[in-house]
């Protein structure tokens, strides 16, 4: 499956959605039902913030794990080994798009935004199950969900790459997200019987 990234993305945004329209302050601004009209969307910050305000969820970086590259590759049949998963990291920037010259309370609301996001972030420090969405959906899959503690100066650089005025923003890195490999299952020595070993401790001589 090379369809992880995008079902990970969208199991983001349905979970901090879903908690942002429940919310009993944030209700009126994000659940359509009660006249909201902020989203949770996966665009860069200020695309989102052309045409709508809410939350952006906008995946940055993509990186290897390294830690589980390298796992030695299952045995799939007693001459058959399947190829590892890539195993990735994928870094998020969570932004609160709020227009500030037409609201009032608009830096209260950031913050407000914030709060519950990292709150719901925190409640589902591990997406396995029913949090999981797209191919992941009915998956074993379980991925972990880490606050990131980035630097002024790196995020500083981020804003700057952007073009954009530095801004109340959040990082969040989920691990492990697997892309499996397309090649068919390798073929190996066959194993027919395990024999296991058994010795005996012998006494220490005396000097």
């Amino acid at each position: 499956m090379n369809t992880a990234i995008r079902a990970l993305s969208l199991t983001l945004r349905e979970l901090v959605a879903q908690h942002l329209r429940s919310d009993a302050n944030l209700r009126g601004f994000f659940d359509s039902s009660s006249g909201g009209t902020m989203v949770v969307s996966l665009l860069a910050p200020e695309e989102l913030a052309v045409e709508h305000e809410g939350v952006s969820l906008w995946l940055y970086r993509i990186e290897r794990d390294d830690q589980t590259l390298n796992l030695a590759p299952r045995r799939v049949g007693r001459d058959r080994v399947l190829n590892e998963p890539l195993p990735l990291k994928l870094h998020y920037l969570v932004v609160p798009v709020v227009d500030v010259k037409l609201r009032v309370d608009g830096p209260e609301l950031e913050q407000n935004i914030v709060g519950a996001v990292m709150q719901v972030l925190y409640d589902h420090a591990v997406l396995r199950g029913a949090d999981l969405r797209g191919d992941l959906q009915g998956s074993s899959q379980e991925m972990n969900v880490r606050l990131e503690q980035l630097d002024l100066d790196q995020m500083s650089r981020m804003w700057d790459a952007l073009s954009h005025a530095f801004q109340l923003c959040l990082s969040y890195e989920v691990s492990v997200v697997p892309i499996d490999s397309a090649l068919q299952p390798q073929p190996a020595t066959p194993v027919d019987t395990v024999m296991p070993t058994y010795g005996l401790a012998a006494p220490e001589k005396s000097s």
